[in-house]
Protein backbone atom coordinates (compact mmCIF):
# COMPACT_ATOMS: atom_id res chain seq x y z
CA UNK A 1 0.00 0.00 0.00
CA UNK A 2 1.42 3.36 -1.00
CA UNK A 3 1.71 6.05 1.72
CA UNK A 4 0.90 9.73 1.14
CA UNK A 5 3.74 11.73 2.68
CA UNK A 6 2.89 15.40 3.39
CA UNK A 7 6.05 17.51 3.23
CA UNK A 8 6.69 21.23 3.38
CA UNK A 9 7.68 21.20 -0.29
CA UNK A 10 4.43 19.49 -1.25
CA UNK A 11 2.41 22.11 0.64
CA UNK A 12 4.01 24.90 -1.36
CA UNK A 13 3.36 23.02 -4.55
CA UNK A 14 -0.40 22.82 -3.65
CA UNK A 15 -2.17 25.96 -4.87
CA UNK A 16 -5.15 25.57 -2.54
CA UNK A 17 -2.95 25.30 0.52
CA UNK A 18 -0.96 28.32 -0.55
CA UNK A 19 -4.24 30.33 -0.85
CA UNK A 20 -5.40 29.38 2.68
CA UNK A 21 -2.02 30.19 4.21
CA UNK A 22 -1.95 33.51 2.43
CA UNK A 23 -5.29 34.54 3.88
CA UNK A 24 -4.31 33.52 7.41
CA UNK A 25 -1.01 35.36 7.23
CA UNK A 26 -2.71 38.47 5.84
CA UNK A 27 -5.24 38.52 8.68
CA UNK A 28 -2.50 38.07 11.28
CA UNK A 29 -0.47 40.91 9.80
CA UNK A 30 -3.60 43.15 9.64
CA UNK A 31 -4.38 42.49 13.27
CA UNK A 32 -0.79 43.09 14.27
CA UNK A 33 -0.54 46.40 12.52
CA UNK A 34 -4.19 47.50 13.02
CA UNK A 35 -4.26 50.93 14.72
CA UNK A 36 -5.44 51.27 18.31
CA UNK A 37 -7.60 54.01 19.67
CA UNK A 38 -9.45 55.33 22.67
CA UNK A 39 -13.13 55.95 23.31
CA UNK A 40 -14.85 57.75 26.16
CA UNK A 41 -18.30 56.69 27.38
CA UNK A 42 -20.46 58.86 29.63
CA UNK A 43 -23.29 57.81 31.90
CA UNK A 44 -22.07 54.24 32.14
CA UNK A 45 -24.49 52.50 34.51
CA UNK A 46 -23.14 51.30 37.83
CA UNK A 47 -24.73 48.52 39.84
CA UNK A 48 -24.23 47.26 43.36
CA UNK A 49 -23.13 43.66 43.80
CA UNK A 50 -25.79 42.07 46.02
CA UNK A 51 -24.20 38.69 46.60
CA UNK A 52 -23.22 39.86 50.08
CA UNK A 53 -26.33 41.98 50.65
CA UNK A 54 -28.71 39.39 52.23
CA UNK A 55 -27.02 39.71 55.64
CA UNK A 56 -27.90 43.42 55.50
CA UNK A 57 -31.54 42.66 54.78
CA UNK A 58 -31.72 40.27 57.71
CA UNK A 59 -30.80 43.16 59.97
CA UNK A 60 -33.40 45.41 58.37
CA UNK A 61 -30.78 47.36 56.40
CA UNK A 62 -30.63 48.36 52.74
CA UNK A 63 -28.37 50.15 50.32
CA UNK A 64 -29.86 53.63 50.47
CA UNK A 65 -27.47 55.29 48.02
CA UNK A 66 -24.97 53.88 45.56
CA UNK A 67 -26.93 52.07 42.88
CA UNK A 68 -27.86 55.06 40.74
CA UNK A 69 -24.48 56.58 39.93
CA UNK A 70 -23.45 57.18 36.32
CA UNK A 71 -19.75 57.00 35.52
CA UNK A 72 -17.43 58.24 32.75
CA UNK A 73 -15.09 55.56 31.37
CA UNK A 74 -12.13 55.80 28.96
CA UNK A 75 -11.10 52.61 27.16
CA UNK A 76 -8.26 51.62 24.81
CA UNK A 77 -8.27 48.92 22.15
CA UNK A 78 -8.08 48.09 18.47
CA UNK A 79 -10.30 50.50 16.61
CA UNK A 80 -12.14 47.77 14.76
CA UNK A 81 -12.95 46.08 18.09
CA UNK A 82 -14.13 49.15 20.04
CA UNK A 83 -15.92 51.04 17.29
CA UNK A 84 -19.23 49.21 17.78
CA UNK A 85 -19.26 49.20 21.59
CA UNK A 86 -21.94 51.01 23.58
CA UNK A 87 -21.92 52.14 27.21
CA UNK A 88 -24.05 49.12 28.13
CA UNK A 89 -21.23 46.79 27.00
CA UNK A 90 -19.03 48.11 29.81
CA UNK A 91 -19.89 46.37 33.06
CA UNK A 92 -19.10 48.44 36.16
CA UNK A 93 -19.99 47.49 39.71
CA UNK A 94 -19.21 48.09 43.34
CA UNK A 95 -19.04 45.25 45.85
CA UNK A 96 -20.34 45.14 49.39
CA UNK A 97 -17.76 42.56 50.49
CA UNK A 98 -16.71 43.13 54.07
CA UNK A 99 -19.39 45.68 54.94
CA UNK A 100 -20.98 44.57 58.20
CA UNK A 101 -21.69 47.77 60.13
CA UNK A 102 -25.27 48.42 61.17
CA UNK A 103 -25.45 51.83 59.54
CA UNK A 104 -22.55 53.38 57.71
CA UNK A 105 -21.21 55.48 54.82
CA UNK A 106 -18.49 54.04 52.58
CA UNK A 107 -16.34 55.24 49.65
CA UNK A 108 -15.96 52.14 47.48
CA UNK A 109 -13.82 51.45 44.39
CA UNK A 110 -15.61 51.21 41.09
CA UNK A 111 -14.72 47.81 39.63
CA UNK A 112 -15.20 46.36 36.15
CA UNK A 113 -15.48 43.07 34.37
CA UNK A 114 -12.34 42.47 32.19
CA UNK A 115 -12.72 42.19 28.42
CA UNK A 116 -10.47 40.81 25.66
CA UNK A 117 -11.62 43.58 23.33
CA UNK A 118 -10.38 46.59 25.29
CA UNK A 119 -8.62 47.84 28.39
CA UNK A 120 -9.95 50.30 30.93
CA UNK A 121 -7.75 53.40 30.91
CA UNK A 122 -9.65 55.61 33.37
CA UNK A 123 -12.83 55.61 35.47
CA UNK A 124 -14.22 58.92 36.71
CA UNK A 125 -14.97 58.96 39.59
CA UNK A 126 -12.89 56.01 40.71
CA UNK A 127 -14.77 55.82 44.02
CA UNK A 128 -18.42 56.38 44.87
CA UNK A 129 -20.29 56.90 48.11
CA UNK A 130 -22.45 54.04 49.31
CA UNK A 131 -24.82 54.58 52.24
CA UNK A 132 -26.02 51.60 54.25
CA UNK A 133 -29.00 52.39 56.44
CA UNK A 134 -32.10 51.16 58.15
CA UNK A 135 -35.20 51.78 56.02
CA UNK A 136 -38.48 52.54 57.76
CA UNK A 137 -41.91 53.96 56.93
CA UNK A 138 -43.72 56.52 59.04
CA UNK A 139 -47.16 58.07 58.64
CA UNK A 140 -47.57 61.84 58.96
CA UNK A 141 -50.61 64.10 59.02
CA UNK A 142 -50.76 66.04 55.78
CA UNK A 143 -50.83 69.81 56.24
CA UNK A 144 -52.70 70.94 53.13
CA UNK A 145 -52.15 74.55 52.05
CA UNK A 146 -53.98 76.59 49.40
CA UNK A 147 -53.18 80.28 49.79
CA UNK A 148 -54.85 83.28 48.21
CA UNK A 149 -58.26 81.80 47.36
CA UNK A 150 -61.03 84.41 46.96
CA UNK A 151 -64.56 82.91 46.98
CA UNK A 152 -67.38 84.70 45.18
CA UNK A 153 -69.72 86.80 47.30
CA UNK A 154 -71.92 84.71 49.58
CA UNK A 155 -69.64 81.68 49.35
CA UNK A 156 -66.98 80.30 51.68
CA UNK A 157 -63.77 78.38 51.04
CA UNK A 158 -63.63 75.36 53.33
CA UNK A 159 -60.21 74.05 54.44
CA UNK A 160 -58.32 72.52 51.49
CA UNK A 161 -57.88 68.76 51.36
CA UNK A 162 -56.07 66.10 49.40
CA UNK A 163 -58.11 65.31 46.30
CA UNK A 164 -58.20 61.60 47.13
CA UNK A 165 -59.68 62.30 50.56
CA UNK A 166 -56.73 61.08 52.60
CA UNK A 167 -55.49 62.98 55.62
CA UNK A 168 -52.12 61.25 56.08
CA UNK A 169 -49.04 60.51 53.95
CA UNK A 170 -46.59 57.64 54.32
CA UNK A 171 -42.93 58.64 54.05
CA UNK A 172 -40.23 55.99 53.55
CA UNK A 173 -36.54 56.61 54.15
CA UNK A 174 -33.59 56.11 56.43
CA UNK A 175 -34.89 55.78 59.98
CA UNK A 176 -32.52 58.37 61.41
CA UNK A 177 -33.61 60.87 58.77
CA UNK A 178 -37.32 60.16 59.20
CA UNK A 179 -36.97 61.20 62.82
CA UNK A 180 -35.93 64.66 61.62
CA UNK A 181 -39.33 65.27 60.00
CA UNK A 182 -41.53 67.79 61.77
CA UNK A 183 -44.07 68.70 59.09
CA UNK A 184 -45.33 67.21 55.84
CA UNK A 185 -47.05 69.86 53.74
CA UNK A 186 -48.92 69.58 50.46
CA UNK A 187 -48.95 73.02 48.83
CA UNK A 188 -51.38 73.83 46.04
CA UNK A 189 -49.82 75.58 43.03
CA UNK A 190 -52.36 78.32 42.31
CA UNK A 191 -51.81 80.86 39.56
CA UNK A 192 -52.86 84.45 40.06
CA UNK A 193 -55.72 84.16 37.58
CA UNK A 194 -57.07 81.04 39.35
CA UNK A 195 -57.62 82.52 42.80
CA UNK A 196 -61.22 83.74 42.30
CA UNK A 197 -63.50 80.74 42.68
CA UNK A 198 -67.25 80.24 42.32
CA UNK A 199 -67.13 76.45 42.68
CA UNK A 200 -64.97 73.70 44.14
CA UNK A 201 -61.73 73.21 42.22
CA UNK A 202 -58.62 71.00 42.37
CA UNK A 203 -55.06 72.20 41.80
CA UNK A 204 -51.72 70.45 41.22
CA UNK A 205 -49.57 70.52 44.32
CA UNK A 206 -46.05 69.89 45.57
CA UNK A 207 -44.88 68.04 48.64
CA UNK A 208 -42.73 69.88 51.15
CA UNK A 209 -41.05 68.18 54.11
CA UNK A 210 -39.52 70.25 56.90
CA UNK A 211 -37.81 69.54 60.18
CA UNK A 212 -39.20 70.56 63.55
CA UNK A 213 -37.79 74.08 63.01
CA UNK A 214 -39.46 74.48 59.59
CA UNK A 215 -36.22 74.01 57.65
CA UNK A 216 -36.92 72.29 54.33
CA UNK A 217 -35.54 68.76 53.95
CA UNK A 218 -34.88 68.28 50.19
CA UNK A 219 -36.45 65.05 48.95
CA UNK A 220 -33.48 64.15 46.73
CA UNK A 221 -30.90 64.74 49.43
CA UNK A 222 -32.69 62.64 52.03
CA UNK A 223 -33.87 59.93 49.62
CA UNK A 224 -37.42 60.15 50.92
CA UNK A 225 -40.18 58.43 48.98
CA UNK A 226 -43.92 58.73 49.58
CA UNK A 227 -47.21 57.07 48.66
CA UNK A 228 -48.64 60.05 46.82
CA UNK A 229 -49.33 59.49 43.13
CA UNK A 230 -50.90 62.44 41.35
CA UNK A 231 -50.62 65.12 44.01
CA UNK A 232 -53.75 67.25 43.82
CA UNK A 233 -55.33 69.59 46.36
CA UNK A 234 -59.06 70.30 46.35
CA UNK A 235 -60.42 73.61 47.59
CA UNK A 236 -64.13 73.18 48.49
CA UNK A 237 -66.21 76.26 47.72
CA UNK A 238 -69.40 76.04 49.72
CA UNK A 239 -72.41 77.95 50.87
CA UNK A 240 -73.47 77.99 54.50
CA UNK A 241 -76.79 78.66 56.15
CA UNK A 242 -78.74 77.71 59.24
CA UNK A 243 -81.79 75.45 58.87
CA UNK A 244 -84.25 73.99 61.40
CA UNK A 245 -84.06 70.37 62.54
CA UNK A 246 -87.21 68.30 62.20
CA UNK A 247 -88.24 65.08 63.95
CA UNK A 248 -89.83 62.45 61.70
CA UNK A 249 -92.42 59.89 62.83
CA UNK A 250 -93.52 56.82 60.87
CA UNK A 251 -96.25 54.24 61.41
CA UNK A 252 -98.71 56.74 62.87
CA UNK A 253 -102.31 55.62 63.50
CA UNK A 254 -104.69 56.65 60.69
CA UNK A 255 -106.48 59.39 62.64
CA UNK A 256 -103.40 60.82 64.32
CA UNK A 257 -103.15 64.56 63.79
CA UNK A 258 -100.13 65.59 61.65
CA UNK A 259 -98.48 62.22 62.38
CA UNK A 260 -96.48 63.97 65.11
CA UNK A 261 -96.30 63.60 68.90
CA UNK A 262 -95.49 66.56 71.17
CA UNK A 263 -91.72 66.59 71.62
CA UNK A 264 -88.58 68.64 72.21
CA UNK A 265 -85.11 68.48 70.65
CA UNK A 266 -81.91 69.36 72.46
CA UNK A 267 -80.77 71.08 69.22
CA UNK A 268 -83.34 72.92 67.12
CA UNK A 269 -81.25 74.12 64.18
CA UNK A 270 -77.97 73.37 62.45
CA UNK A 271 -75.41 75.28 60.39
CA UNK A 272 -75.00 73.39 57.14
CA UNK A 273 -72.31 73.63 54.49
CA UNK A 274 -72.23 72.29 50.95
CA UNK A 275 -72.50 73.00 47.22
CA UNK A 276 -74.43 76.25 46.71
CA UNK A 277 -77.09 74.70 44.47
CA UNK A 278 -77.82 71.98 47.05
CA UNK A 279 -77.80 74.32 50.04
CA UNK A 280 -80.22 76.72 48.33
CA UNK A 281 -82.83 73.95 48.02
CA UNK A 282 -82.63 72.82 51.65
CA UNK A 283 -85.20 74.29 54.02
CA UNK A 284 -84.76 71.83 56.91
CA UNK A 285 -82.79 68.83 58.12
CA UNK A 286 -84.60 65.67 59.15
CA UNK A 287 -83.64 63.30 61.91
CA UNK A 288 -83.69 59.58 61.29
CA UNK A 289 -87.32 58.49 61.71
CA UNK A 290 -88.88 57.04 64.85
CA UNK A 291 -91.73 54.56 64.40
CA UNK A 292 -94.81 54.84 66.61
CA UNK A 293 -94.33 51.16 67.53
CA UNK A 294 -91.18 52.22 69.43
CA UNK A 295 -92.97 54.86 71.53
CA UNK A 296 -94.61 54.36 74.93
CA UNK A 297 -94.70 56.17 78.27
CA UNK A 298 -91.63 54.13 79.27
CA UNK A 299 -89.90 54.55 75.89
CA UNK A 300 -89.97 58.25 75.21
CA UNK A 301 -86.34 59.34 74.57
CA UNK A 302 -84.27 58.70 71.45
CA UNK A 303 -80.74 59.63 70.35
CA UNK A 304 -80.95 60.21 66.61
CA UNK A 305 -78.61 61.07 63.75
CA UNK A 306 -79.23 63.80 61.21
CA UNK A 307 -79.97 62.56 57.71
CA UNK A 308 -77.69 64.71 55.57
CA UNK A 309 -78.11 64.89 51.79
CA UNK A 310 -75.02 63.97 49.69
CA UNK A 311 -72.41 66.72 49.77
CA UNK A 312 -73.91 68.44 52.82
CA UNK A 313 -72.10 68.62 56.15
CA UNK A 314 -73.12 70.03 59.52
CA UNK A 315 -69.67 70.48 61.08
CA UNK A 316 -70.76 71.94 64.41
CA UNK A 317 -73.54 69.43 65.02
CA UNK A 318 -73.08 66.52 67.46
CA UNK A 319 -73.30 62.98 66.15
CA UNK A 320 -76.60 62.38 67.98
CA UNK A 321 -79.50 64.72 68.78
CA UNK A 322 -81.86 63.82 71.61
CA UNK A 323 -85.57 63.61 70.87
CA UNK A 324 -87.71 63.76 74.01
CA UNK A 325 -91.39 62.87 73.54
CA UNK A 326 -94.00 64.32 75.86
CA UNK A 327 -96.01 61.29 77.04
CA UNK A 328 -97.90 63.01 79.88
CA UNK A 329 -101.28 62.37 78.21
CA UNK A 330 -100.44 58.87 77.02
CA UNK A 331 -101.41 55.65 78.72
CA UNK A 332 -100.28 52.06 78.21
CA UNK A 333 -102.88 49.26 78.47
CA UNK A 334 -102.59 45.52 77.81
CA UNK A 335 -105.04 43.24 76.00
CA UNK A 336 -105.04 39.61 74.89
CA UNK A 337 -106.02 39.68 71.24
CA UNK A 338 -107.28 36.39 69.82
CA UNK A 339 -108.56 37.35 66.38
CA UNK A 340 -106.51 37.56 63.16
CA UNK A 341 -107.56 38.49 59.61
CA UNK A 342 -105.88 38.70 56.23
CA UNK A 343 -105.64 42.05 54.49
CA UNK A 344 -106.80 40.50 51.21
CA UNK A 345 -109.41 37.98 50.14
CA UNK A 346 -108.12 34.42 50.54
CA UNK A 347 -109.37 31.43 48.56
CA UNK A 348 -106.85 28.95 49.99
CA UNK A 349 -107.54 26.72 52.98
CA UNK A 350 -105.33 28.19 55.73
CA UNK A 351 -104.99 28.05 59.48
CA UNK A 352 -103.59 30.92 61.53
CA UNK A 353 -101.65 30.84 64.80
CA UNK A 354 -101.03 34.03 66.75
CA UNK A 355 -97.49 33.83 68.10
CA UNK A 356 -97.89 36.52 70.79
CA UNK A 357 -101.40 37.37 71.87
CA UNK A 358 -100.67 39.91 74.61
CA UNK A 359 -100.67 43.36 73.03
CA UNK A 360 -99.55 46.67 74.55
CA UNK A 361 -101.74 49.53 73.36
CA UNK A 362 -100.68 53.18 73.64
CA UNK A 363 -102.93 56.21 73.31
CA UNK A 364 -104.61 59.12 74.98
CA UNK A 365 -105.98 58.22 78.40
CA UNK A 366 -109.48 59.29 77.45
CA UNK A 367 -109.46 56.77 74.60
CA UNK A 368 -107.60 53.78 76.03
CA UNK A 369 -109.78 53.62 79.13
CA UNK A 370 -112.81 52.91 76.92
CA UNK A 371 -111.27 50.04 74.91
CA UNK A 372 -111.55 46.27 75.37
CA UNK A 373 -109.76 43.27 73.84
CA UNK A 374 -112.69 42.73 71.46
CA UNK A 375 -111.89 46.05 69.82
CA UNK A 376 -108.64 44.66 68.34
CA UNK A 377 -107.49 42.08 65.81
CA UNK A 378 -104.25 41.17 64.04
CA UNK A 379 -104.05 41.91 60.33
CA UNK A 380 -101.51 40.11 58.16
CA UNK A 381 -100.66 40.39 54.46
CA UNK A 382 -100.04 37.25 52.45
CA UNK A 383 -98.70 39.36 49.61
CA UNK A 384 -96.45 37.42 47.23
CA UNK A 385 -96.97 34.14 49.06
CA UNK A 386 -100.07 33.54 47.00
CA UNK A 387 -101.10 29.92 47.45
CA UNK A 388 -97.63 28.62 48.35
CA UNK A 389 -98.32 25.64 50.57
CA UNK A 390 -96.67 25.14 53.93
CA UNK A 391 -95.99 27.19 57.05
CA UNK A 392 -95.07 30.88 56.82
CA UNK A 393 -94.34 33.46 59.52
CA UNK A 394 -95.70 36.94 58.74
CA UNK A 395 -95.60 40.37 60.38
CA UNK A 396 -98.95 41.30 61.89
CA UNK A 397 -100.30 44.80 62.47
CA UNK A 398 -102.65 45.43 65.40
CA UNK A 399 -105.88 47.10 64.25
CA UNK A 400 -108.33 48.89 66.55
CA UNK A 401 -111.94 48.96 65.36
CA UNK A 402 -113.03 51.69 67.80
CA UNK A 403 -110.31 54.32 67.42
CA UNK A 404 -107.78 55.41 64.79
CA UNK A 405 -105.68 57.29 67.33
CA UNK A 406 -104.07 54.41 69.28
CA UNK A 407 -101.17 52.15 68.35
CA UNK A 408 -99.47 48.94 69.44
CA UNK A 409 -96.09 49.09 71.11
CA UNK A 410 -93.60 46.48 69.87
CA UNK A 411 -93.82 43.98 67.00
CA UNK A 412 -96.13 41.02 66.44
CA UNK A 413 -96.29 37.98 64.18
CA UNK A 414 -98.64 35.25 63.06
CA UNK A 415 -97.87 31.89 61.56
CA UNK A 416 -100.07 30.66 58.75
CA UNK A 417 -100.30 27.19 57.28
CA UNK A 418 -101.49 27.05 53.66
CA UNK A 419 -102.89 23.59 52.98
Amino acid sequence: MKKNNLSLSSIFRNNKMILVLSVLIAVAIWVAVSPTGERVFSDVPLTVSIKDAPPLEKRGLQVIEGDTHSIKVKINGRKFAISSLTKDDIKLFISLDGIDENESVHMLDVKYEPSDSYKIVEIIPAKVKVVIGRIDTMRFTAEVIASGIIPDEGLVADPPMLADGRTTIEITGRKQELELIGHVRVIAQIKENEKNLSATKSFPAVLEITDHYNNVLPLDKYNFTNDLNDTMVTVPIVKKKTVPIKAVFTGAPPDFENNVLPHTLDMKEALISGPPDVVDKLTELKLQPVDFSEISPSSDSFDLKLELPPGITAPNTPEFIKLQINTDNLKSVTFDVVSAKAAEDITSDITVEILKKTVIIIGNKDITDKLTANDFYFMYNIGELGEAKGRHTLVANVVCTKSGAVWAFGSYQVQINIK
